[in-house]
């Protein structure tokens, strides 16, 4: 098993970001996502070696890549809750890397400008939740998003969830949990932090 570690920044001398916070922690690891060498069960910072930087294909400076991960078996997923792509500026995205070396890039059917798709992520098996605690924009109440994986490795969205009682500034989406076939989310206006 190697642990990861993810940081929605990439420049060590910005005092007060996830990163310098992470860097305070634990000086010996470099910045964004970082693989790991095993380590015994009592985890000391003198025992952590980085093996590997990981960097999504296409994944820019202001993306936050990084802000959230999740890790099961060989698969990666990584949340890049500040991506701009298809569905707007910080409508955001979740990579996810396999054993293969493939990449996948997935985003929100009805994703928008700053929903921030990616800001919370999990994986089990075939299942992938991630949080848009953002949507829609106009509201604020939050999603989550269910993918599944297929033979053929592609990841489709199969559920969009949001809160039966929702309401302005939920921010639904901003943890998730996923186990076999239980998906959690979480809503909480307290819990949100901006990834910028």
């Amino acid at each position: 098993e190697y642990p990861v570690f993810g940081s929605g920044h990439t420049d060590q001398d910005r005092p007060g970001t996830r990163e310098s916070e992470i860097m305070t922690r634990i000086t010996a690891i470099a910045l964004s996502l970082i693989c790991l060498v095993p380590v015994s069960t009592t985890l000391a910072v003198d025992s952590i070696t980085e093996t590997e930087k990981i960097v999504p294909a296409g994944v820019g400076g202001n993306d936050s890549a990084g802000w959230s991960i999740a890790m099961d078996g060989e698969l990666i997923a990584i949340g890049s809750p500040r991506d701009n792509n298809a569905n707007g500026g910080d409508a955001g995205s979740v990579t996810v890397l396999d054993a293969d070396g493939n990449e996948y890039l997935l985003i929100a059917s009805d994703g928008q400008n700053y929903e921030n798709f990616g800001y919370s992520v999990d994986v089990s098996g075939e299942l992938l939740i991630t949080g848009a605690p953002l949507h829609p924009i106009q509201t604020r109440e939050g999603a989550a998003y269910i993918f599944r994986r297929y033979a053929d490795g592609s990841w489709v969205e199969g559920a969009h969830l949001v809160a039966p009682n929702g309401h302005w500034s939920d921010f639904f989406g901003c943890s998730v949990a996923i186990s076999a076939t239980t998906a959690v989310a979480r809503a909480s206006p307290s819990a949100f932090e901006d990834p910028s």
